[in-house]
């Protein structure tokens, strides 16, 4: 049901004469009062909080008061109402949560823009943005033991912890950063699943899905168009789960893939077709780059080795580090693919205890380098190829001698957003990126480095 302005004060009148009797909307007469003067901004309307604030009103504050007290704030104005039993936020503004909002119930919420700086947790959270949605450096996601969150957005960027022990994160959304670490480990490990279609990770971007005593979960990423990684996913256990990397332009710097369990091995997947997609293309990526410092791990302690499969519809370029070894079994399987051209230049270890395990090159056409490294060192990989690259660049003083690359006209957050891309000069991997939040912020027009190996990064035009 959707409440118009005119709508909304009947039932925020009635609203309140059911609240007179059970919970007050905030500290007694004055909180009553200030509602009443209020009324058209927030209601509570059952389980759901309404805000409908002006037009002239971009942004509002979600934080916690004394008690149960949940407060909504803005320029000019600010309202409590009672949390308990809130199931539901829907607003007509940009949602800021701070401090620490804990809810009883599964809770969602609704908004064009939603910013976590403070803790939000709740036994399960659904979050949807029509636009930007940020877990921010100082905010986190908690669901509990075995819950469930789940985030939809336009532009999704995940910098603060997402913490789901044991249970399920789905996320869909058109455009991921992904900058921070998603926590699914327990006895048993959680399960991950993200599609979109273009996504970047840099090596802070960390899916934990790893079992202590029972089984690795499962960790899913789809793009589909393009997906650039540097982080680690890994759904290690007592028994290996299952990771699967893939979109129609897949590239992976300094990534680490890994399945690997004590008693049994798992498997892991790049550039394959998602489980239940019915087409007569094996290969989901049509292209597919893996540098030398990237990894894909699928051994065994106590048995045999996993199964690592890569391949792609037309150019499979393979400098990677693969292991798939089993320490009291055979060695496991690997294949290294291409429906078109295939560039072997990496390095399988497949060693067992009982006996070796397989590698199996398919392609149509096969070049077989013993280059090493070539990827890495002397190439940085555009993590969102869009027509424009390197807009301004510089080398930080320091004995690492990182490299940060300017992209002004990067369409990731937005059209003309841009962005800022922090590299390790040594293996090519992202070690963190800048990006703007709204069209034309032209993020990274200018960098300027500073002596201390600090760094300046300018934009035209930036909007939080």
């Amino acid at each position: 049901m959707h409440l118009t302005r005119r709508s909304l004060l009947p039932l925020l009148l009635l609203s309140l004469l059911l609240a007179w009797g059970h919970a007050p909307l905030g500290p007694e007469a004055s909180s009553q009062a200030q509602a009443r003067g209020q009324a058209q901004a927030v209601a509570r309307v059952e389980e759901t909080l309404v805000v409908e604030l002006p037009a002239a009103v971009d942004r509002c504050w979600l934080l916690a008061k004394e008690g149960d007290l949940l407060e909504v704030s803005w320029e000019g104005g600010s309202v409590a109402v009672a949390g308990a039993g809130i199931r539901r936020l829907r607003s007509n503004t940009r949602v800021i949560v701070k401090d620490r909002v804990a809810l009883e119930l599964p809770f969602s919420m609704d908004a064009p823009r939603i910013d976590v700086r403070g803790v939000l947790a709740a036994p399960s959270v659904t979050l949807r943005a029509r636009g930007w949605l940020e877990v921010a450096a100082g905010g986190r996601l908690e669901a509990e033991r075995a819950g469930k969150i789940r985030l939809e957005a336009d532009v999704l960027s995940l910098v603060g912890p997402v913490s789901c022990p044991e249970g399920t994160v789905d996320v869909e959304a058109r455009n991921v950063l992904h900058a921070g670490p998603v926590e699914l480990s327990g006895a048993e490990g959680g399960v991950f699943s993200l599609f979109c279609e273009r996504y970047v990770g840099t090596v802070a971007g960390v899916v934990e899905a790893c079992g202590s005593t029972g089984s690795g979960g499962s960790v899913e990423v789809q793009a589909d168009v393009r997906a650039f990684s540097s982080g680690s996913f890994l759904a290690t256990g007592q028994r290996g789960g299952r990771v699967r990397f893939s979109a129609r332009d897949t590239r992976l710097v300094g990534a680490l893939l890994d399945a690997s369990g004590v008693e049994a091995a798992g498997e892991v997947e790049v550039g394959t077709q998602a489980p239940g997609v019915e087409s007569d293309e094996r290969w989901a990526a049509e292209t597919l780059a893996l540098a030398s410092s990237s990894r894909f791990r699928a051994n065994a302690t106590l048995g045999s080795g996993g199964r690592i499969v890569i391949g792609s519809r037309a150019t499979t370029i393979f400098q990677g580090q693969v292991e798939v070894q089993g320490g009291a079994g055979r060695g496991g399987f690997v294949e290294v693919s291409s429906s078109g051209d295939l560039s072997y230049e990496g390095q399988v270890e497949a060693a067992g205890s009982e006996g070796a395990g397989e590698l199996l090159l398919d392609p149509q056409n096969l070049v077989i380098d013993d280059a090493t490294g070539r990827l890495a060192q002397y190439e940085f990989v555009d993590p969102n190829p869009d027509g424009s690259w390197a807009s301004s660049l510089i080398v930080l003083s320091g004995t690492s001698q990182n490299v940060v690359i300017g992209d002004s006209g990067d369409d990731l957050g937005g059209s003309n957003a841009g962005a800022a891309y922090l590299f390790d000069s040594t293996t090519g991997a992202l070690l963190a990126t800048l990006t703007g939040a709204s069209a034309n912020d032209a993020v990274g027009v200018t960098l300027r480095a500073l002596s201390n190996g600090n760094y300046v990064v300018g934009a035209s035009n930036w909007d939080d």
